[in-house]
């Protein structure tokens, strides 16, 4: 049996709730020990609460470099990440601390988003059920990406939680999961809730693979990428949900229409001039905005919003705020599998809210991508208005 200390790893300031690691033992030990192996080890931050019987898992060497955990608690409920960045202004500290208790639960601060992606692609590896997304969207799209190179398929990657502690919590609205709950409650509630296999979206720079990356709730470009470029982390911090909205008025001065060339499904081109454009695999945006209200993000498609340059954009807000706009006469609406767009000038787009290109930009859909946790009252498909 290998004796794990607590005290070694109060000296390294690692902000995860964890089986205590002897960062001072020779490199032998956890690593060179087979998957199974039960060693001895003292649980938890704080105080020493005694000895615990663990079992060593397969996590990839460069974890044990970093101070990951090589092993998980036994016994006790399935391993569970939870990911959050301090730094990124959503995740408020005294829900992060209240998540320490939680037994079974490894919690990491990825301060990079690098480090988040690398994170939840590492899971994998290590046996972990679930990774939960602790944020806003921006995390959640870090972690989705990251569980795409877990594996093949949605079967070999672990599934997806999302715990809503960012402004917007759009794609959590579309899972129908509890926004005004305790943390402790949602995360309870995400090791019961059903999974299902949602699609994404993936996201290519004028066709260079080097450029591509993976969109789960929402697209969106022209006037919803001016808005993007306005709202800065202190804007979000100062106005929270009516942060948007504040971005909203700032972009509007600076509303222009694009010379925009649109394939769909690899057809020929198809020129409309646009103020905006909304590529969706959820349904709101902005904060719980229903951008694309009958979007569903299980059937393999992406629903495609655009809006015509001469539209009365105030009057077409307020048929958004109202509900289900798609039928309006300055709205061109599809449902495809794949689109290219290309506009003159370049018209900067977000992917799940992070402002990321103004080149030519295809955006394909991926079926059943991800195991993703929904809400009790979560529905695939939305009934349409009559």
């Amino acid at each position: 049996m290998l004796e794990v200390g607590l005290a070694a790893a109060h000296a390294v300031r690692v902000r995860r709730q964890r089986v205590g690691l002897d960062r001072t033992a020779p490199a032998e030990r956890l690593d060179e020990r087979p998957v199974g192996t039960q060693v001895e080890a003292s649980v938890g931050h704080g105080p020493r609460i005694g000895p615990r019987v663990a079992t060593v898992a397969s996590l990839p060497s460069r974890w044990h470099r970093r101070g990951r955990p090589a092993y998980w608690p036994v016994p006790g409920p399935p391993p569970m990440l939870v990911l959050y960045n301090s730094n990124a202004g959503s995740a408020a500290e005294a829900d992060i601390e209240a998540l320490r208790s939680v037994p079974g639960v490894d919690l990491v601060d990825c301060e990079d988003p690098d480090d988040t992606i690398d994170a939840a692609a590492e899971a994998a590896h290590s046996g972990i059920d679930l990774v939960v997304a602790a944020g806003g969207d921006g995390t959640v799209h870090l972690v989705a990406n990251g569980l795409m190179r877990a594996g093949p398929t949605a079967d070999t990657r672990p599934a997806l939680g999302v715990l809503p502690l960012g402004t917007g919590n759009d794609l959590a609205r579309t899972l129908a999961l509890p926004l005004k709950v305790s943390p402790i409650e949602a995360l309870d509630a995400l090791r019961h809730a059903e999974r299902r296999c949602l699609d994404l979206i993936r996201v290519s720079h004028d066709g260079d693979d080097d450029h591509t990356d993976y969109a789960i709730n929402v697209c969106a470009g022209g006037f919803s990428g001016a808005v993007d470029e306005v709202l800065t982390s202190e804007l979000k911090a100062t106005w929270g949900p009516l942060a948007y909205l504040v971005g909203a008025v700032k972009a509007m001065p600076d509303l222009d229409a694009y010379d925009t060339q649109f394939a769909w499904d690899g057809g020929p081109a198809e020129r409309i001039a646009a103020y905006n454009v909304v590529v969706a695999n959820a349904r709101t945006a902005g904060g719980g905005k229903p951008v694309a209200p009958r979007a569903n993000p299980e059937d393999g498609l992406l629903d495609v919003v655009v809006v015509r340059a001469q539209a009365d954009i105030a009057r077409l807000a307020a048929r958004v705020l109202a509900g289900d706009y798609l039928d309006d006469e300055d709205i061109v609406f599809n449902r495809v599998s794949e689109l290219y767009v290309e506009s003159t000038p370049g018209m900067w787009f977000n992917v799940d809210g992070e402002l990321r290109t103004n080149v030519p930009v295809t955006f394909k859909a991926v079926p059943q991508a991800l195991r993703v946790c929904v809400g009790p009252k979560y529905v695939r498909d939305v009934e349409v208005p009559s």
